[in-house]
């Protein structure tokens, strides 16, 4: 779920909240009978999401964004820290 503002014409700020929910991976043997869910996989992550999208003119717009994880239920011994990425956009409409 994310919210966009416009402070001025060709820059919007973004903030949201991604999240996740996956069951433990499971794996076949070469037999292809499924053995039990692999350990230290699956669970939940929430993140806060904010981002910042420039326009460089017409339908392009490049950005950055962030998930800054404040819920973290994940099964096992694993962990997920914030992370960034950058993009270019293109609005055909």
């Amino acid at each position: 779920m994310h919210g966009q503002y416009f402070p001025v014409r060709r820059v919007a700020l973004d903030l949201g909240v991604d999240g996740r929910y996956a069951w433990g991976d499971r794996a076949t043997d070469t037999t292809g009978v499924v053995n039990d869910p692999v350990a230290n996989t699956g669970g939940t992550i929430l993140s806060a999401a904010p981002g910042v999208y420039f326009n460089t003119g017409g339908g392009l717009w490049l950005f950055l964004r962030g998930q800054i994880p404040f819920v973290k239920n994940l099964r096992g011994e694993q962990d997920v820290l914030p992370s960034f990425t950058t993009g270019i956009q293109f609005q055909v409409l």
